[in-house]
């Protein structure tokens, strides 16, 4: 496997169409094989060189779209929500460059592998260049290639120039994200009434804050009450107590208190697999102990949720985390279970469509370059959106991979 290559535009044929033209004289064969289809490109040797193949596997989403929605749970849509929190786990040097790019990965329709099965195809990496610029694409690519640019996988541009690798290195300052207009024009989900009435509540707060509005009426919403499950009181609970261990390992306290907590709220029965790592590593990097030192936010939004907390601010301040790791402290893990009340469908939709706007207003700024409207906090306003998406199984995704997109 050289890359996978990921695009907003559709086009099978159009890649057959360049490699007929960059390879003539090849022999290519076209075949389907389960949801992929297939162009294998064959090079017969000559007197200085060897013979090639090439294979090339191709599928799409079976309903094109420019968002990753809720209800889409084909094969495609499903790797790229994996994807997507794969880079949102990363490490970056570039925060903007990262946003975008995880707003580039919810346009993504088709995805292609290129796969070098014998000997080394001519002109390779000139191929993959003009593929990648026609389509417009960004690439996960493997080490030790002849387009890799870092030690481990990567991701790549359309100019073959490094987005994101496992240290969170970049190369690029820009990142385009074209989008063909026939998806706006394309009512993408069925809306009940719920939906346009919480839409409207949502709007009505955002102007009186004055944060721009999004306008397209067929999108942008979160799910229905008729149709949301909600995260039960115990699973709010754990997660709750996970979090709250996550900003104070942050910290850097002693061992021993540390420890304390740990065995008070057992803790390790509920960290996931990430949280797990840092919790064991003895010497996280800067980026790391910051992730887990903004969990402090998401965990006072679980907190509301669980109506130990009256209300959520408007985010543009962070929270006060000595009083909310109060609110636990001060419980056995009993106690605080015990007292917890999970708050109603219609309030944490009410909540999860709000922050859904604050965020895409946070995200349309950060596109522009301009700051965030409104005084809004981005990092306070992505952990809300964060822990809110997961209170409403946001496309059914577990605490690691929740997605963020607006």
């Amino acid at each position: 496997m050289i890359c996978t290559i990921y695009s907003h535009y559709l086009g099978f044929d159009r890649i057959v169409e360049i490699l007929k033209q960059k390879y003539p004289k090849s022999n290519l064969t076209l075949g389907n094989q389960d949801e992929f289809h297939t162009a294998e490109l064959e090079i017969k040797g000559g007197l200085f060189s060897s013979a090639s193949k090439l294979k090339v596997g191709y599928r799409q989403r079976q309903k094109p779209s420019y968002q990753l929605l809720q209800e889409d749970v084909c094969p495609l849509s499903q790797n790229l929500k994996g994807l997507y929190g794969f880079i949102s786990s990363l490490p970056t040097s570039n925060e903007n460059i990262k946003q975008l790019f995880l707003q580039k990965i919810t346009t993504i329709n088709c995805e292609f592998s290129i796969i070098q099965e014998q000997g080394q195809t001519k002109d390779l990496k000139e191929l993959i260049y003009t593929i990648s610029q026609i389509f417009d694409a960004f690439l996960f690519v493997q080490p030790n290639t002849i387009i890799s640019r870092s030690s481990g996988q990567h991701l790549l541009d359309k100019n073959l120039k490094l987005i994101i690798d496992g240290q969170g290195n970049c190369e690029i300052a820009e990142l385009d994200i074209k989008v063909e207009s026939k998806y706006f024009e394309q009512e993408q989900i069925p809306v009940l009434d719920d939906q346009k009435s919480r839409r409207q509540k949502s709007e009505i707060i955002c102007s009186k804050y004055n944060v721009p509005i999004y306008k397209n009426p067929n999108s942008l919403f979160v799910e229905s009450e008729t149709t949301v499950k909600i995260r039960t009181k115990d699973e709010v609970v754990d997660r709750a107590i996970a979090l709250c261990y996550m900003e104070l390992k942050s910290e850097s306290p002693e061992k021993e208190l540390l420890d304390s907590f740990s065995a008070k709220y057992n803790v390790s029965t509920k960290l996931t697999t990430l949280e797990m790592q840092f919790a064991n590593n003895g010497n996280p990097s800067e980026q790391e102990i910051a992730n887990a030192n903004w969990r402090a936010e998401s965990y006072h939004t679980l907190l509301w949720s669980l109506s130990f907390i009256d209300n959520l601010n408007f985010p543009t301040d962070i929270c006060n985390i000595g009083e909310d790791v109060g609110v636990l402290f001060s419980k056995t893990e009993q106690e605080f279970r015990n007292t917890a009340k999970l708050r109603t469908k219609e309030e944490i939709l009410d909540q999860a469509d709000l922050i859904l706007r604050l965020n895409w207003a946070c995200v349309n700024a950060r596109v522009k370059n301009e700051e965030a409207p409104s005084g809004l906090n981005p990092s306070v306003v992505y952990e809300r959106h964060y822990a809110l998406n997961w209170l409403i199984n946001h496309l059914n995704q577990e605490w690691d991979n929740v997605t963020t997109n607006t």
